[in-house]
């Protein structure tokens, strides 16, 4: 595992300053203070690995972390999604797709005094069982905002467009 997926998981579950170890691979996190240490926008792309890999994972509960509690996300095909706990409905009605997104950041933009950064990029949309090319994708544009230290995502918005 690359070490930003790893500093970005210790960073969102809010581990004490200690070492924890990986429950899959053993492998041990960095430090929550060493997390800390990076710049705003090395922090936002750690965190947006972490979040692509807990997508591939279909590790849900992960996914949610990223998130504020009041988050905003449109679909590819428009439909709003008000708070996690829309989101998460969301995600248990569509459970049986095997469905996986990879988002790709662009541009990372930060006001580190108003504590919010704007994230642009494109994303791919796969399903293992129809193999291993993209079936969908598109643009997308993401609201970060800092919450105890910790970015996380308030909005995103994503447009499909393949």
């Amino acid at each position: 595992m690359k070490k930003g997926l790893l500093l970005s998981i210790v960073l969102t579950i809010n581990l004490p300053s200690m070492v924890a170890q990986d429950r899959v691979t053993g492998a041990p996190f960095a430090t929550r203070s060493e997390v800390l240490a990076q710049n705003d926008e090395a922090q936002i792309r750690s965190i947006r690995l972490a979040s692509n890999d807990a997508l591939k994972a279909y590790d849900h509960e992960m996914e949610l972390s990223f998130l504020t509690d009041d988050c905003l996300l449109t679909t590819g095909a428009g439909t709003l999604l008000v708070g996690k706990a829309a989101l998460r409905n969301y995600i248990e009605v569509s459970a049986p797709s095997k469905m996986y997104w990879v988002r790709s950041p662009l541009d990372i933009v930060v006001n580190a005094q108003n504590s919010l950064a704007w994230e642009r990029g494109s994303w791919k949309g796969y399903d293992p069982e129809q193999g291993e090319h993209q079936v969908v994708g598109g643009n997308y544009a993401a609201q970060w905002t800092k919450v105890a230290g910790i970015w996380k995502i308030h909005s995103e918005l994503f447009v499909t467009l393949e």
